[in-house]
């Protein structure tokens, strides 16, 4: 938010006014209280005594007083009387522009700062006044020229500097910007704008530190400043610190209430704590207060789709597109929702939008290659993650996901240096160790699947999925498999997979586990039907690793039992299908050859 002002002058008369003993011209020219300066000009100017300059005068000062109570068409009347009974007066052409501006009317504005220059070509005010009018404007260069002569003329004028630096900021030159601000403030040590305008230039170069330093200044000085409140609740959640921006929203609310934007972006405060309830509330009231804001109702659509409430996503989602029908993101997100819902079909069309709109977003292309890769689509899912990684070389999670399609696939070899590159490119990529796990697993490298596992447990303790393949791949590999389901860590073991693990340490039977992979959503659980198959097949595999041979093939045919089962409910995009094929592949070729002796 840019502050701008404009400059009136009033004029205390040099000839017959300032003669009069009459109350009424005095009071006319000093009077602060608008309402009493229209009532003692109105008298000056209806007494009669006065013509020629001295009523352009009285009609000037009249002018100024209704402007400063926003009844600009009033004063416009007034300076046009002014200048009728004065047409050389550069002052009333000055704030005859200064009403119009405040009336919106830029065009009608710039044309009497024009002529004022052309009356008093160093008049500085003028020039810092035309200067603002192109800032509203966004014709930011030919208001820096103009702010650059008003400085000349006049290089105390902080208000100058405070705009011009406006001006800079606005072309992204913050550092000029910063010059500027930082003029003014010397100038004018207690000007609270100047300390604003500097924190938004701060914040808009990515350092919240000094921005905040700035809004505190800003707030010390003018502690009702609700914009300044706001957009330091913005420095502290650019920063991760939602509870100290939600305080500053808080403020800002409390200070101006039908405050929209900050209403909106305390709902992405409490977005980015889980407090999905509380965003939703706040957008709510966004929305009361601009019911046109399309933003406002694609974030509520976001805080919507994070409860899960996907249906009621996609009705916001719908909204945002009508507001505005070429909002990338709207059709990027509703296509989310489209997705976690399983519709992969409507979601790609929403994708193909949102890419058409702004076809230079990695993460549209992204999005689409994920539902390709749903759909069982790998060669698509791959070509739309090619194109997001061109987009964006260090895409790690792109990276990543195409490693996955091509594992669906059946190349290992090509999904393991995608998982190579994803984990260069994050070292943190918990997504990335254990798909590459799985694919060492599936090719026998069971040691070097236990090291990704081990890496994916110290990343996320607390998975249980990590844990029971790390057990899985150690046991293969010969390894101490049995410390990682014994260590000290705090996992759900009633959520699903959590049961699995509670089979591992022998403490429920299997048809618990069966029963526990059931879930009211069909793809859910199917899911969870084929790991659990999966898994047990696996504990029946690992039954030869731990010493009970005389069971070998009883243990080899039950799991390759387990494993069709697996086969039947699995989705094809889930990380055990492939896993699962390629034990059957090994499994099976070993118990037909157990069933025929030679």
């Amino acid at each position: 938010m840019r502050l701008l002002f404009f400059l009136a002058v009033s004029l205390f008369c040099v000839s017959v006014i300032l003669a009069q003993t009459d109350e009424d011209a005095d009071r006319c020219l000093q009077e602060s209280n608008p309402d009493l300066g229209i009532h003692y000009c109105t008298r000056a100017i209806d007494s009669g005594q006065f013509s020629g300059r001295d009523l352009a005068f009285a009609f000037n000062n009249r002018g100024n007083a209704y402007d400063n109570k926003g009844e600009y068409d009033r004063a416009i009347r007034d300076y046009d009387e002014a200048i009728r009974l004065d047409p050389a007066d550069f002052l009333a052409f000055n704030n005859r522009g200064s009403s119009y501006s405040h009336k919106g009317d830029d065009d009608r504005a710039i044309q009497d700062y024009d002529q004022a220059i052309r009356l008093k070509p160093d008049y500085a005010d003028a020039f810092y006044n035309r200067g603002s009018t192109y800032n509203h404007k966004s014709d930011d260069d030919r208001a820096i020229q103009d702010y650059d002569q008003a400085i000349r003329l006049k290089p105390d004028l902080a208000l100058a500097f405070c705009n011009r630096g406006i001006a800079y900021d606005n072309k992204s030159e913050y550092d000029r910007a910063i010059l500027d601000y930082d003029q003014a403030i010397r100038l004018k040590p207690d000007f609270a704008l100047a300390f604003y305008n500097r924190g938004n230039s701060y914040s808009h170069k990515g350092d919240n530190d000094r921005a905040i330093q700035d809004f505190d200044q800003a707030i010390r000085l003018q502690p009702d400043f609700a914009s300044a409140f706001y957009n330091r609740g913005n420095s502290y959640s650019h920063k991760g610190d939602n509870d100290r921006a939600i305080q500053d929203f808080d403020q800002a609310i409390r200070l101006q209430s039908d405050y929209a934007s900050a209403f909106y972006n305390r709902g992405i405060a409490y977005d980015h704590k889980g407090e999905y309830d509380r965003a939703i509330q706040d957008y709510d009231q966004a929305i009361r207060l601009r019911p046109a804001d399309a933003s406002a109702f694609n974030m509520r659509g976001s805080a919507y789709d994070d409860k899960g409430e996907y249906d009621r996503a996609i009705q916001d989602y719908d909204k945002a597109i009508r507001l505005k029908p070429d909002s990338a993101l709207a059709f990027n997100n509703r296509g989310a929702s489209y997705s976690h819902k399983g519709a992969h079909d409507r979601a790609i069309q929403d994708f193909d939008e949102a890419i058409r709109l702004k076809p230079d977003n990695a993460g549209f292309f992204y999005n689409r290659g994920i539902d390709y890769n749903c759909k069982g689509e790998y060669d698509r899912a791959i070509q739309d993650f090619d194109e997001a990684i061109r987009l964006k070389p260090d895409y790690a999670t792109a990276f990543n996901n195409r490693g996955n399609a091509y594992h669906a696939k059946g190349d290992d070899d090509r999904a393991i240096k995608d998982y190579d590159q994803a984990i260069r490119l994050d070292p943190k990529c918990v997504c990335a160790f254990r798909p590459r796990g799985v694919a060492h697993f599936e090719q026998g490298q069971f040691a070097e699947a236990a090291m990704d596992f081990q890496s994916a447990v110290n990343l996320a303790p607390r998975d249980p999925y990590n844990v029971i393949w790390l057990y899985l791949a150690r046991a293969r590999a010969g390894q101490k498999s049995r410390e990682a389901l014994i260590g000290e860590r705090e996992l759900d073991l009633n959520s699903w997979p959590g049961p699995v693990l509670s089979f591992y340490q022998r403490n429920i039977s299997r048809k618990t586990v069966i029963t526990a992979a059931a879930n009211p959503d069909p793809q859910k659980q199917g899911e969870q039907l084929c790991q659990a198959h999966f898994f047990l097949g696996e504990y029946d595999l690992q039954r030869r690793f731990l010493g009970e041979f005389d069971l070998l093939h009883l243990h080899r045919r039950r799991a390759f039992a387990e494993f069709q089962e697996a086969v039947k409910t699995c989705p094809v995009s889930l990380l055990e299908y492939q896993a699962v094929r390629a034990e059957l592949k090994r499994l099976g070729r070993q118990v037909d050859h157990a069933a025929s002796p030679k």
